[in-house]
């Protein structure tokens, strides 16, 4: 009798070791499980993390910009503290005789020292020149003019004219006021000379009855329009301008952010469309603002005190300097929009700047304590064509920027609209698209055959006659194959059941993504659209403007006439 072979053992290891392969499945579907939350976490951490990056450079562009400022401070007062001491000065003198609190004699000693450490400083003889004027000695007055004139004819000349303004010296002061502009020219024009053309307008400097005044503007604009490029320059600059308005505002368009692979583009079409708005709020905040000629008389005065206390040309490369800086702490650390702000200011320092500049400058001013609505409106009408013009080309630039379409990817899924009227399109194709991405998956989980194990049970037969532990052996562990088999498949089919089960949930949610995407890209296009057609209110605003109504005198009589 042949010996029994007792194979428990191996059935028992054979059915541990498939236990143990079932664990190892499970753990190792837990550890892709725990893969995507890792990543994901890992995904929003190195978001945050740039975020914080993002915002501790800014903090430290801050820091650095206010120790920068401190330093350029301490560099100008140390080279050129002693003009300040005579702008404080003139400043001073100016004020005491205004209230007549002072002695002429103190004037005068005051003033001669301040000359002797000061040799080369235009401002040291002018203020000489008052000096002897107060104290009546003509001579000496005449001699100090004189070579204030010679070290600086434009700013002595304005000097004058202000203060012989405030001494209520009509004649004089607009003789100097003559003067100042006889040292200007269409493409090297100092900021105020359109101060005192609105001041000559508003009869604060006596009447201009022979129109020199309205006869320089157009000899300006004349020239300026016949220099080569000057209109495409002109145009440019008041692009950049105008940029400078375009708002930031925040949309309620989520279903866009999170899954449009445009998103930033759209948005940004948005914003650039609402610069139609924010134009015609600032214009019409200009001309809605009832200006009278007291504010001109301010500013006429804030001229003279900026004449006797701003900076020189030669503090000019450490002024901007400081000014960039001051921006970067404006602006929180960001030093893209500071320097886009000195981009469009960097012209208020230049030697030589035309009168179309001084028009931009004056009408895109909006510091409050800067700013003169007066003169704004009368440099916006002045500069209407150009405004137009580059107005016109940004919007054809921004219109021009807008998607046509609007692409998107859900899941593994890339569509694209237009306008959201083929939603049902798109639902479809998802639904296809995801339906081809299961059964593709589905194909690869292929069931395994019994064809192995058949083989196997048929060759133990066979070698069962000849040794039957052998055949025995053989069958077992057929038998085994087949179970193992038979066990694998059914976890490949419920595999499946639960994939099919997955991607149905999969289709049902990507489907509700969409339908929400296409409404919020009819909201984005209606929306873009509404506020897109509000450009020709600005085209019509700005058509209705005519300078002579803004240059007349305050009896309503039109002394200054421009383009007639």
């Amino acid at each position: 009798m042949a010996d029994v072979i007792d194979l428990s053992g191996v059935e028992k290891a054979i059915a541990s070791l498939d236990r143990s392969i079932s664990v190892i499945d499970q753990r190792v579907d837990n550890v892709d499980k725990n893969v995507v939350v890792v990543s994901q976490q890992v995904q929003a951490l190195e978001q945050e993390l740039n975020n914080f990056i993002a915002e501790q450079k800014k903090t430290n562009n801050i820091s650095l910009a206010e120790q920068r400022i401190v330093k350029i401070n301490q560099n100008i007062e140390k080279k050129y503290g002693h003009y300040k001491e005579i702008r404080r000065s003139l400043r001073g003198i100016v004020e005491a005789t205004d209230l007549n609190i002072i002695k002429k004699t103190s004037i005068s000693t005051a003033t001669d020292e301040l000359f002797i450490k000061t040799p080369t400083y235009w401002l040291a003889p002018a203020l000489v020149a008052i000096s002897a004027w107060i104290n009546d000695e003509e001579d000496l007055a005449n001699r100090a003019l004189k070579e204030a004139m010679h070290r600086n004819s434009k700013k002595t000349a304005i000097l004058f004219a202000l203060i012989c303004r405030r001494a209520n010296r009509l004649d004089a002061s607009r003789r100097w006021v003559l003067q100042f502009l006889n040292t200007q020219s269409a493409t090297e024009i100092d900021q105020e000379s359109i101060v005192l053309i609105d001041a000559y307008a508003n009869g604060l400097l006596g009447i201009d009855s022979k129109h020199q005044i309205g006869q320089k503007i157009t000899v300006w604009m004349d020239q300026l329009s016949k220099q080569p490029g000057f209109e495409a320059s002109v145009v440019a600059r008041w692009k950049q301008a105008l940029a400078l308005l375009i708002p930031e505002k925040q949309y309620g368009y989520s279903q866009l952010a999170k899954y449009s692979n445009n998103a930033n583009e759209i948005l940004a079409s948005l914003n650039q469309a609402y610069l139609h708005q924010e134009v015609m709020k600032y214009f019409k905040n200009i001309y809605e603002t009832p200006n009278d000629a007291s504010a001109v008389k301010k500013q006429l005065d804030n001229i003279l005190m900026h004449l006797v206390t701003d900076y020189d040309q030669e503090e000019q490369g450490l002024q901007r300097e400081k000014e960039l800086n001051e921006l970067i702490v404006k602006n929180n650390g960001d030093t893209v929009k500071a320097n886009a702000e000195m981009s469009v200011k960097k012209h208020s320092y230049d030697q030589s700047k035309d009168f179309a500049q001084v028009l931009t400058d004056t009408a895109m001013e909006m510091d409050p304590e800067k700013r003169n609505i007066a003169i704004q409106k009368l440099a916006i009408a002045l500069s209407k064509e150009w405004i137009q013009q580059a107005y016109n080309d940004l919007v054809a630039t921004h219109r021009a920027n807008v998607p046509n379409e609007i692409s998107f990817t859900i899941n593994s899924y890339h569509g694209k609209t237009a306008d959201g009227a083929n939603e049902l399109e798109l639902l479809a194709d998802y639904k296809k698209h995801m339906q081809k991405e299961c059964e593709d998956k589905v194909k690869v989980m292929q069931e395994k055959k019994y064809v192995g194990p058949i083989i196997a049970g048929i060759i133990s037969v066979l070698l069962f006659a000849a040794s039957p532990i052998l055949g025995v052996i053989g069958l077992v562990v057929a038998g085994l194959w087949v179970f193992n088999v038979k066990s694998n498949n059914e976890k490949i089919r419920n595999s499946r059941t639960n994939l099919k089960k997955k991607y149905t949930g999969t289709i049902n949610s990507g489907q509700e993504v969409i339908r929400a995407l296409m409404a919020e890209v009819v909201d984005f296009r209606r929306e873009l659209g509404a506020v897109d057609s509000q450009s020709e209110n600005v085209n019509n605003f700005l058509d209705k403007l005519e300078p002579a109504s803004y240059v007349s005198s305050l009896n309503n009589v039109r002394e200054v006439k421009v383009g007639e």
